[in-house]
């Protein structure tokens, strides 16, 4: 594993530095979300820990008032809570006195009386030993566990309650960890890769392959529950993740480090909490001292990278990866961001492209302009040589009909210029002067319109328009070549609405696909096994059509040698090219479908079958979406 320290990012390879930026500001985006999350039902739990402390004695009381805060506007992701008070603190006749709510099956908070009842009693949980040390208005989370009653994995909030400055009791708020599932999965598409979520003890919050990292244990009733495993259990079974586990350590030493710091009354007040019950590990207790001493200080910041490491193969993207180590404040969570190094590459190789690509629309832009303004001078004053020739003609016909026999020298000079020829041929050479000058200048047209440089704002563009520009500019590509003959462009043009789109980009997707396209019909002419069929005419059949309402579809066929299922399998994939070493680099195809994709919401696929050609199918939506969503 190369660890690369947060000091140390600025001596990492520029390679890191620069290709995985993006991954950096997702992660820290993330973790402000997660913790905006946290810090919500932190609030719910010092808002019913402050009602605990004010209200009467009354049990009629407490449950009327405490479940319509619970319900939190019926967040169904919040299980249940309750209030748990110290011995004899609620009632001097009565040791323990709990108020406890779960949702039933119709998602309504139902009154639990069973901590009360059952031998063991709640003063031993160890979310209730923690509560206990907690600050006022400190909160604490425990690790994530399978609930008894609903049987389902969540994770505890607790805050403790005060009265007068003495301790009575603690707030509880059970989170489900299914909606921090859902959340993490949607925050999962915009990485690229994939999104771990560990609890201060290192146990999963949230894993891409859940099962992976679910175990079944018998619960005391007797029944089978499952729960999640810790990250070096993971390790245990899969070693590729010990990667993983070392940075977590690394980390964990930063923060002990950190904490030795912290001046002694920080921590000297925090009881021995491994001896208040089985439930809290040594290693668990020294973990809990330090978040309750809280040594990196509260979140109110941006930056939450930790660590960033190489791996050298992913167990889950079966390739080489980048690994993110970020920091949830206060809890002290562990969130990792692992993306496929292919990915991070093909993206940066994606930038440098489209930078190269603005740099030469910009270019092609300006030739365009410059080269756009004589000719416009040229078509511009053709049009007068050609009235006026007309006129110097018809001047020298008068001239022959008054004066049919003039002097030898002009007839000589007649005879020698041959002036009838002249007289035919000079308005033939002004029609072709002016057909090439304003050929020219719809090129440069076509050239300004294809490199355009509004490739940063979305606008409405004709589909068929912009295919027809690129035709235009591949047109040197399609004419018959020495060793193989034209290449036929067969239009089934469907007429189809005008889309919301990056116009410039998807001229790039069009200009790769076609490109594509020709190389293939090119390879097909030149191999021996092809010339046995003396007739093959090279083809690409381009046709659009309306799918729906909301979606347009463009084809691109050509009548090539076709790729193999194991090929197509991999078309997709970053530097992966079937052309030979220095003719293709093998992110065209990639470039095509983020672009299609992500930037549109589109869809890419392909077609194919060996002898059989291919087919590429773009579709794409009428109006776009967010690219939040697309990503």
């Amino acid at each position: 594993m190369a660890l690369l320290q947060s000091s140390e990012l600025t001596t990492a390879s520029t390679f890191l530095n620069e290709s995985s930026q993006i991954t950096d500001q997702i992660g820290n985006a993330f973790v402000l979300n997660l913790y905006a999350r946290i810090r919500e039902i932190e609030a719910l739990a010092r808002t019913m820990a402050a009602l605990a402390e004010t209200l009467p004695v009354d049990r009629h009381l407490v449950r009327q008032v405490m479940p319509p805060l619970l319900n939190f506007q019926n967040d169904r992701a919040i299980a249940g809570g309750g209030v748990w008070f110290e011995p004899f603190a609620f009632d001097p006749n009565r040791e323990r006195q709990g108020f406890f709510w779960g949702r039933n099956a119709a998602g309504h908070l139902q009154f639990f009386d069973d901590y009360n009842q059952s031998e063991a009693g709640y003063h031993q949980e160890a979310w209730y030993v923690v509560g206990k040390c907690a600050s006022p208005g400190q909160c604490l989370w425990s690790k994530a566990y399978m609930d008894p009653h609903s049987c389902e994995l969540m994770i505890t909030c607790t805050a403790p309650a005060y009265r007068q400055g003495s301790f009575l009791g603690v707030v509880t708020v059970d989170l489900k960890l299914e909606g921090l599932q859902n959340t993490v999965n949607l925050w999962q598409k915009k990485t690229g890769g994939y999104i771990v979520v560990l609890d201060y003890g290192n146990q999963f919050i949230a894993f891409p392959k859940p099962e992976w990292v679910k175990k079944t244990q018998t619960h005391a009733s007797g029944k089978l529950t499952e729960s999640f495993m810790t990250l070096q259990e993971l390790v245990e079974k899969k070693p590729l993740f010990s990667p993983l586990l070392k940075a977590v350590q690394l980390a964990e030493e930063q923060t002990f480090r950190r904490l030795q710091n912290l001046p002694a009354s920080s921590v000297e007040t925090v009881p021995n909490l491994s001896a208040e019950t089985e439930e809290i590990s040594l290693e668990d207790e020294q973990r809990l001292v330090a978040i309750l001493a809280d040594p990196w200080g509260r979140g109110d910041r941006t930056d939450y990278l930790r660590q960033k490491f190489e791996l050298e193969q992913d167990e889950l993207l079966q390739e080489m990866a980048i690994a993110s180590l970020f920091h949830v404040p206060e809890v002290y969570w562990k969130v990792f961001i692992v993306k496929p190094r292919s990915e991070i590459t093909a993206a940066t190789h994606s930038l440098i492209h489209a930078d190269k690509m603005a740099t030469l629309g910009q270019m092609v832009a300006g030739v365009a302009h410059e080269v756009n303004n004589p000719l416009n001078f040229v078509v511009g004053n053709l049009s007068h040589v050609s009235s006026e020739t007309e006129d110097l003609l018809r001047i020298l016909q008068l001239y022959q009909a008054h004066y049919p026999e003039p002097p030898e020298g002009i007839q000589q000079a007649i005879a020698s210029a041959d002036l009838a020829f002249i007289a035919e041929d000079l308005p033939k050479l002004i029609r072709s002067m002016k057909m090439g000058a304003d050929r020219a200048l719809e090129i440069t047209q076509l050239l300004r319109n294809f490199s355009r440089l509004d490739d940063a704002n979305r606008r409405t563009a004709n589909l068929i328009q912009e295919l027809e520009n690129t035709l235009i500019i591949l047109s040197h590509r399609l004419k018959s070549k020495r060793d193989r003959p034209a290449i036929q462009i067969v239009k089934n043009y469907q007429p189809i609405p005008d889309i919301n789109c990056y116009p410039g980009l998807l001229n790039q997707v069009f200009m790769n696909l076609l490109v594509n396209a020709i190389d293939a019909l090119e390879d097909i002419t030149k191999s021996k096994q092809n010339h046995q069929t003396e007739d093959f005419c090279p083809t690409i059949w381009i046709r659009t059509k309306l799918i729906d309402e909301t979606n347009v579809q463009i084809e691109i066929s050509d009548n090539g040698p076709g790729i193999s299922p194991e090929r197509q399998s991999r078309l997709f994939e970053p530097f992966f090219t079937t052309k030979p070493r220095g003719k293709g680099t093998g992110l065209g195809l990639a470039i095509c479908r983020q672009i299609v994709e992500q930037r549109h919401g589109g869809t890419l696929t392909c077609r194919s079958s060996p002898q059989s050609g291919t087919t590429f199918i773009v579709q794409l939506p009428l109006v776009m979406i967010s690219e939040s969503s697309c990503a």
